[in-house]
């Protein structure tokens, strides 16, 4: 499977977390050499997961790959009705941050501990 993700740095971390799980992935992006992405595309099903705003993008991505992508809509993560206003974005940033702090608070008191 091929999943497309926002960030060259997210689509590693995917990568890894799959990887861990023993699923046989790999990522593909502008790091990439375009040998090792074109070995990934012949045998590869590409997914996309996307927002609404996002979705403007799919006629590019076909336009570069040469190929229709079939939209599933039959699928337990629908999209969000409308993109995010300003404030809503504002606001889960907010909590983003929030979850960021305390997942590195927790794993620094849980560092602290192994290494005592």
């Amino acid at each position: 499977m091929l999943l497309f993700s926002r960030t060259k740095h997210g689509a590693d971390k995917i990568a890894r977390n799959l990887k861990k799980k023993n699923i046989k992935v790999a990522a593909i992006h502008g790091d990439k050499a375009q040998n090792q992405r074109v070995k990934v595309l012949e045998s590869g099903t590409a997914i996309s997961i996307c927002e609404s705003e996002e979705n403007a993008y799919i006629k590019s991505i076909e336009k570069l790959i040469k190929k229709q992508i079939p939209i599933a809509n039959d699928h337990p993560f629908p999209q969000t009705d409308r993109p995010m206003n300003e404030a809503e974005k504002k606001e889960w940033e907010k909590e983003k941050q929030k979850r960021k702090q305390e997942f590195f608070a927790n794993r620094k008191k849980t560092e602290g501990r192994r290494w005592k």
